[in-house]
């Protein structure tokens, strides 16, 4: 792992970079961070998948916001536009790396992070993929124009998208993800998605033990691996 770092939209956003334990040409993932910033649950995800043969940047996206101290505040003042600046940057900046193949780059978010990878593809044809678990498909929140919903802009959408649902999720409305998944399919978009019954918004995440459901977790991380095989390296794991 290293630390890096790369220009985007006025600012320079920090990032955590991991190669591949291989000199091979190797397909790359952008990991999107949740609410809580770049913590353990991301550097993890990036970390597992890059020993699986992936180049992987993890952009610090809070860091525009740092200076605000209350959590709540940080996440609100995260405008989607510069997220998606952000996140553009870090896939130009992992398209750049030294043996990355730069046309099989995708993006992987949890959470809010989720929203923004859906975004993200809306905006960028030449995404490869696009994992999002508990990535919320529309956007209640009527603050102004920083804010926009994935549902709205599917149609957009080129890659691959797998989305990962819990069924008892309380942020999420089960008609948010069905009305996504309808727009997915009339616009053509190739996707997977799956709701696991009766788990919570942060089933994957074993921090949160009252959300967290350890087959639910298990069975998505796996469907993750298989799906970023089979879309950025063209085979099965």
């Amino acid at each position: 792992m290293e630390q890096v770092s790369f220009p985007s939209a006025g600012a320079v956003v920090p990032a955590l970079l991991w190669r591949p334990g291989s000199d091979a040409p190797a397909p790359g993932l952008v990991i999107v961070h949740g609410d809580d910033g770049l913590d353990d649950l991301a550097r993890k995800a990036a970390a597992a998948i890059a020993a699986e043969g992936f180049a992987v940047v993890a952009p610090d996206l809070q860091a525009r916001v740092a200076h605000l101290t209350d959590p709540q505040e940080r996440r609100r003042s995260l405008a989607d536009l510069l997220a998606i600046d952000d996140l553009t940057a870090a896939q130009r900046f992992l398209q750049a790396q030294p043996g990355v193949i730069a046309q099989r780059v995708g993006a992987l978010g949890f959470s809010l992070g989720g929203r923004h990878a859906y975004l993200l593809a809306a905006h960028r044809a030449d995404l490869g993929l696009c994992v999002a678990l508990s990535g919320r498909p529309e956007h209640a929140d009527t603050l102004g124009r920083q804010y926009l919903s994935p549902v709205d802009l599917a149609p957009r959408i080129s890659c691959p998208v797998l989305g990962l649902y819990g069924g008892a999720d309380a942020e999420i409305p089960l008609a948010e993800v069905e009305r996504f998944r309808d727009t997915l399919s009339r616009a053509r978009v190739p996707f997977e998605i799956k709701i696991y019954p009766g788990v919570g918004h942060r089933f994957y995440d074993p921090r949160v033990p009252e959300e967290f459901d350890a087959a639910a977790a298990q069975d998505a991380w796996e469907r993750v691996t298989r799906f970023c095989f089979m879309f950025l390296m063209g085979r099965r794991p």
